[in-house]
């Protein structure tokens, strides 16, 4: 999870994007705090400073409600519910902030309903982040997983279950938000080698599920890590995931045919 975050923050084309969105939503909010609520101690970099608050806190709202929800892994309900929360979260700092009238509060925060409709576009199918929201619910959804493994390994004798159809868990999702495919399985799984001392990797999401490149990867304990997919390869490597490398190899050129 801490690799993809930072590769979240790294990346040139987010970074872009990000500070122009803020600069918009704080411009907006500047003329709204100036011209309408007629706050003139409000300066230009206090007001970007507070949008760009309220929209992080909406986004992080957004993300941890997709992350527990079914429902809100549909695309159009989750852009409409991230511009609602986003808008009432810039309300509630605003009212909090301001310390005026209701109906200052009011004015002030008018013009950013323009940004919502604006945040729509910024988390389009081709923008960065929408990609991060899905591939930190794909990491969810191979942590459920990895407990699911750990629970059945530890109630049955030390033995690995032998595909995920042996899995019983309300909380374990095989589908990755990112995927295109029709498949209800989005993830591959592989029995690991008795090796003791060894961590290998038992899961992962297939090489087409994310157009960025990065592969989400479980390991046997129970641990999640994103790795771009020359780190993967490099991790495929090492003779502890060995099977586990030719085997993916032969499900991702049966999957490509389908």
């Amino acid at each position: 999870m801490r690799v993809g975050m930072l590769a979240f923050f790294l990346d040139p084309c987010l970074s872009i994007a990000v500070c122009t969105y803020f600069l918009l939503g704080g411009s907006l909010l500047y003329i709204g705090v100036q011209r309408l609520a007629k706050l003139p101690e409000w300066g230009f970099w206090k007001c970007v400073g507070i949008y760009a608050l309220a929209d992080l806190v909406g986004i992080g709202v957004g993300i941890a409600a997709m992350t527990a929800s079914d429902t809100l892994q549909n695309r159009n309900l989750f852009y409409l519910w991230n511009v609602g929360v986003r808008l009432a979260v810039t309300w509630v700092i605003l009212a909090l902030l301001l310390r005026s009238s209701i109906k200052q509060t009011i004015l002030a925060w008018l013009p950013t309903i323009l940004v919502g409709g604006l945040s729509v576009l910024f988390l389009s199918p081709h923008t960065c982040a929408r990609e991060l929201a899905k591939r930190v619910v794909c990491q969810t959804n191979l942590k459920g997983i990895g407990t699911a493994i750990i629970l059945y390994h530890a109630n049955n004798q030390d033995e690995y279950p032998p595909s995920f159809k042996s899995l019983q868990s309300d909380d374990m999702r095989l589908s990755c938000p990112s995927s295109d495919s029709e498949e209800n399985i989005d993830y591959f799984y592989m029995p690991p080698p008795q090796l003791p001392g060894h961590n290998p990797i038992i899961a992962c999401d297939y090489l087409d599920t994310h157009p960025d490149g990065f592969r989400n990867v479980l390991h046997a304990d129970g641990s999640v890590q994103e790795m771009t997919e020359d780190v993967f390869q490099q991790e495929l490597a090492k003779f502890e995931n060995a099977a586990f490398a030719e085997a993916l190899k032969a499900a991702e050129q049966v999957r490509a045919v389908e």
